[in-house]
C-alpha cells in the first residue's frame, strides 16, 4: 500500500466567511476522523482556526478515550504551554522530509517497502 492510499486529507482552500461560524463543519469533520493530524509551525499557532480545530480534537480525545491527536512539528514555533503539555508531537523541524516520512508511515502502518511499491 502507498502512503497516499492511507491517507484521507482535509484542509481549509476556500476564504473563511467573515461573521459566520463554521465550528460545526469541523465537529462534524474531526468526529468523522480516525486521527487529527497537526503541522506545527508559526503559521498553525497564529491560527485561531487550527487552534480552534486542535481544541476539539483535545476535546473528542478526553471525550471518548481515543488517542486521536497526532503532531508533527515541522518548523519553530513559541508552542503554548498547554499544547506542548497535552499533545505528544514528533520533531520533524526544520521541514526534515526524511523524518517527516518516516513518521507518517509509522502512522499509517506503512513500511518503508510498502512506500516503495509503485502504484
Amino acid at each position: 500500500m502507498r502512503l497516499l492510499d492511507a491517507l484521507t486529507l482535509s484542509y481549509h482552500s476556500e476564504p473563511r466567511r467573515i461573521g459566520v461560524y463554521e465550528g460545526d463543519l469541523a465537529d462534524e469533520a474531526i468526529d468523522a476522523s480516525g486521527r487529527v493530524l497537526s503541522l506545527l509551525s508559526p503559521d498553525y499557532v497564529k491560527s485561531k482556526i487550527c487552534i480552534e480545530e486542535l481544541n476539539i480534537a483535545l476535546h473528542r480525545r478526553r471525550d471518548t478515550g481515543d488517542e486521536i491527536v497526532s503532531a508533527v512539528y515541522v518548523r519553530s514555533a513559541d508552542l503554548p504551554t498547554y499544547m506542548r503539555a497535552l499533545i505528544n508531537y514528533e520533531d520533524c523541524r526544520e521541514g526534515d522530509a526524511g523524518k517527516l516520512l518516516a513518521f507518517c508511515q509509522k502512522l499509517v502502518g506503512v513500511t518503508p517497502e510498502d512506500a516503495a511499491t509503485p502504484g
